[in-house]
């Protein structure tokens, strides 16, 4: 990816991590090798250990939970969704991409119910509720085109 539009980069990662018994897990050792070039640095390198709690206490595992990072997980999901919308509205399955529409805006305003409002849930909302009534135009129409590349483009780029 390309980080040199000013803004931190944050990336997401979703891991399915199978838990034997309780107690502290590690989950991942990841590194990160990248080239500075807005600041003309030399190579950087970013490391990262991932470790999780495992526990059967549901309450006290949303309790613990980073929210920023539940939030910013929920936002890279529900953008996930949209781009399926996407992909399915372009393969000519506009029911399909309904679904998809409907499951992102659900998910997205249960994680602002759950986070609290953010500018990103409000953009991300707003561009499939655009994209929802783009969905009335045949896929292969220049209407449709333009609404399929409008939602791969910003489900691609957006933060």
């Amino acid at each position: 990816p390309d980080f040199a539009g000013g803004k931190p980069p944050k990336v997401v990662a979703r891991l399915r991590v199978p838990a034997q018994a309780e107690g502290l897990l590690d989950v991942a050792d990841v590194g990160l090798a990248y080239l500075d070039v807005t600041r003309g640095r030399a190579p950087g390198m970013a490391q990262l250990s991932v470790k999780t709690s495992v526990t059967s206490d549901a309450r006290l595992a949303v309790e613990k939970r980073d929210k920023d990072v539940a939030a910013t997980a929920a936002h890279a999901n529900a953008l996930k969704v949209l781009r399926n919308a996407g992909i399915s509205y372009s393969q000519g399955q506009r029911d399909q991409a309904a679904q998809y529409v409907k499951q992102a805006e659900a998910e997205l305003r249960k994680a602002e119910a759950e986070f609290g409002p953010s500018d990103e849930f409000k953009q991300i909302l707003g561009e499939a509720q655009v994209f929802e009534k783009s969905l009335q135009a045949p896929p292969s129409s220049a209407a449709g085109a333009r609404a399929a590349k409008r939602v791969h483009s910003f489900s691609n780029t957006a933060r």
